[in-house]
């Protein structure tokens, strides 16, 4: 019975890490059929022409890095807007991004740089945020996202990345601007 004990052990342990899935903290790529019609939503109604854009978003969104350094460059009136704000995750490099809540976030979504962002994309550039652009949001925010499903669009050579909470806009990343193969 002795010699059976540490079999037992290995065998429980290996079940153990099977059912944890994959080791890796930003977790793997998947998105829902509902999360793919609601990011649908946004672009179609944050694009030059559409109506309703703030009733695709939570009442604040981040702009992440990336996305954020882009639009301020391209609109220096925007770039006073919203509340500053650096992720200082520890052990990783401080990142400068911008929230949007309230009167501001109104600001953003009129922008016309903000809306000539989003409508390059339609809805046949969605899928589900790949392995690597996953880590690089992972890298890029203070929580944890293993079980979140990230939806991208991409257009051209350009990648969105859309992140819902409760259906609604969250956080907004243009990972395609970080490099990929070294994140």
């Amino acid at each position: 019975m002795t010699r059976l004990a540490p079999t037992v052990v290995i065998l429980v342990t290996l079940a153990v890490v099977a059912a944890a899935g994959d080791d890796e903290p930003w977790g793997t790529e998947y998105t829902t059929r509902e999360n793919m019609k609601q990011v649908g939503t946004f672009l179609l109604s944050c694009s030059n022409q559409g109506r309703g854009c703030d009733q695709a978003f939570d009442t604040m969104v981040a702009i992440g890095p990336a996305l954020w350094a882009r639009l301020k460059k391209a609109d220096a009136a925007l770039g006073e807007k919203g509340t500053p704000s650096t992720n200082s995750a520890p052990g990783r490099q401080d990142f400068e991004q911008r929230m949007f809540s309230g009167g501001d976030l109104g600001l953003l979504l009129n922008s016309p740089t903000f809306r000539e962002v989003v409508s390059r994309f339609s809805l046949d550039g969605l899928r589900a945020a790949s392995g690597m652009e996953r880590r690089v949001y992972y890298y890029t925010v203070p929580f944890e996202i293993r079980k979140e499903p990230l939806t991208v669009a991409v257009a051209d050579h350009d990648v969105l990345l859309v992140v819902l909470s409760d259906g609604r806009v969250f956080w907004l990343e243009m990972v395609s601007d970080w490099k990929l193969g070294g994140a």
